[in-house]
């Protein structure tokens, strides 16, 4: 930075808080503020919804990037149904969100459908089903003779039947990441973008922050940078993994899947839909990316030519159009497949939430306002304890799909 752009101007100098990420959790953060009538400031690298909350499949549905059976077993029967229930209240608040600001985000209520593949998955699904609806949890097997309720066309004979959770929603992200972003500017919110924070501490008695066009100084923060979020929060950064996604769209077609799908064709699964307009996009075989591990927002060739073969896989009858468009997201992943979220160490004053483990929608919203209360109330509120710093599953773990 030149000694000019140092004094540039472009920054306010201070600002009571700020908001670090424009991501849904970022704008979800800044709008709870805004609503509570302080006025945050978001720093944003690039726009709002062009890191992983834009580059995304859409579905805001329940559950953990693990399945129910293994966070039972991992977590323990009570906490694993608490977090599950947890994800619902999220996909309420987005309906909320929704409906209050008048969000157009092309939002679809029809639930998810997750197909069994293999006869393995098939027994994994039914017991899934049954330990869920013991807890309370709507949830309906769909045997196979039933799929051609969801789906337009024969699906292949290693297909065992799907698991159905009504309580999912689909939407178009980046719609709702702008709408709400835009909704907090009406409520005091500033945001700037181009503006990349390159370190946070806390010294004479406020947060000061050195960014690409100058410092600033707040007392009080929140970082919502996803994968990037180590470089700021450097106690995370042996417990973040970046993980790159990559995802396809086809031309418009006519109707075959009348609800967000996912099955497992390979280790880190599959998942797609079809939009209103026709369009299929689908993503996932990330066990095949190399390179996987990194931010770079690049799809590579031998991905994208797995993942056009998945749908032929599952549905041997499907005529597929071609492929108009291409492109890939960073996630964070964490050991245990939770956020991690808390008080920064060593900054009083200042928040962050990383590591939804590409189950961001199924977190943001939530998360987002919970850091903003805990801003606002000024200590942690107890729903945010078990993604914490400390907890013990996060203790001798390793990353998935790295060993």
């Amino acid at each position: 930075m030149s000694f000019w752009q140092a004094r540039s101007g472009w920054l306010p100098g201070k600002a009571e808080v700020v908001v670090i990420g424009g991501g849904l959790l970022g704008v979800s953060t800044a709008y709870r503020l805004a609503e509570a009538g302080l006025d945050p400031l978001l720093l944003e690298a690039g726009v709002p919804g062009t890191g992983a909350s834009g580059r995304n499949a859409g579905f805001v549905g329940p559950g953990l990037a693990t399945p129910y059976p293994q966070a039972v077993a991992m977590l323990g029967r009570t906490l694993a149904r608490e977090l599950h229930r947890l994800t619902i209240g999220n996909v309420a608040l987005v309906r909320q969100l929704v409906a209050k600001e008048d969000i157009d985000c092309e939002l679809s209520a029809d639930g998810q459908l997750s197909l069994a593949v293999g006869q393995a998955q098939w027994n994994a699904t039914r017991e899934q089903a049954e330990l869920l609806a013991a807890d309370g949890f709507p949830v309906e097997v769909v045997e196979r003779a039933q799929l051609g309720r969801f789906i337009g066309t024969p699906v292949a004979e290693h297909v065992g039947g799907a698991l159905y959770q009504q309580d999912a929603l689909s939407i178009n992200p980046v719609r709702l990441v702008i709408a709400l972003a835009h909704a907090a500017q009406r409520r005091g919110a500033q945001i700037m973008t181009g503006v990349q924070v390159r370190s946070i501490a806390h010294h004479s008695g406020r947060i000061q922050l050195q960014t690409n066009v100058g410092p600033l100084s707040c007392a009080a923060a929140v970082v919502a940078a996803n994968a990037w979020t180590p470089a700021l929060v450097p106690q995370t950064a042996g417990l973040i993994t970046p993980a790159r996604a990559q995802m396809l769209a086809y031309a418009p077609a006519a109707p075959v899947f009348r609800v967000p799908t996912g099955g497992s064709v390979s280790p880190t699964g599959e998942y797609w839909r079809q939009t209103a307009d026709g369009q299929i996009i689908i993503g996932g075989r990330r066990d095949l990316d190399v390179g996987f591990a990194t931010t770079v927002q690049t799809p590579t060739d031998e991905v994208q030519a797995a993942v056009e073969r998945v749908l032929p896989g599952l549905f041997p009858e499907l005529d597929l159009p071609p492929v108009t468009t291409r492109w890939a997201g960073a996630m964070a992943r964490t050991p245990d497949q939770l956020p991690i979220t808390g008080a920064l160490p060593d900054v009083p004053g200042a928040w962050f939430a990383v590591g939804c483990n590409g189950h961001g929608l199924a977190f943001a919203a939530f998360l987002g306002h919970a850091l903003a209360q805990a801003i606002i109330d000024r200590h942690s509120p107890d729903v945010l304890e078990p993604f914490s710093l400390g907890r013990p599953t996060l203790n001798g773990l390793v990353h998935p799909f790295t060993e």
